[in-house]
């Protein structure tokens, strides 16, 4: 990623990528104006999936979001699209790397609300435990609060999850057997 300080903007300029289309294992940030370089993460093995540039208020620079495999998961000896994805987010130049998403929560959408920094998450959890993501898990929303530095928190209660559950059975038939 190319950083120009002065007024914020990045650009993708080469791949240290695997030899699947798009997705990228690391990043290297260069500041044209200072040559800083950094690298967004050293300590850990990923799949760089995907990236995306916003601008939260009340920043005048953005950052950057990452979906992001960084473990085998059911333990099958690869990161694939059979492991989780995580929601990660970094500064512009690469700093201040972190995890949003939960653990163990395969992320399926993410959003980040908009002239807010509230990034809402909706994800599965492997409710089963088979080491699966799919149909038969729970499907589960998280929010995080980007200008304060907090865990992810479910936003909907226990009580209006199952009244949610109970409606949609009502209008669409009987939960899956499972």
């Amino acid at each position: 990623m190319i950083s120009n300080e002065k007024d914020g903007d990045v650009e993708v300029f080469s791949s240290y990528s695997s030899r699947t289309v798009n997705n990228f294992w690391n990043l290297l940030f260069y500041n044209t104006q200072t040559g800083q370089i950094n690298i967004l993460d050293e300590n850990r093995r990923m799949v760089i999936t995907s990236m995306e540039y916003k601008v939260h208020p009340p920043a005048t620079i953005g950052v950057i979001f990452y979906e992001i495999k960084v473990a085998d998961y059911n333990k099958d000896g690869l990161q694939d699209h059979k492991d989780p994805t995580y929601l990660f987010v970094s500064n512009h130049d690469g700093t201040t790397f972190r995890q949003l998403s939960p653990n163990e929560i395969n992320l399926t959408h993410w959003q980040l609300l908009a002239k807010s920094s509230l990034v809402l998450m909706q994800g599965t959890r492997n409710s089963n435990n088979d080491k699966k993501f799919d149909e038969e898990d729970e499907t589960v929303v998280y929010q995080f609060d980007l200008n304060k530095n907090t865990v992810p928190a479910e936003p909907f209660s226990k009580d209006l999850v199952e009244r949610l559950k109970l409606t949609l059975w009502k209008h669409w038939g009987q939960q899956k057997k499972g």
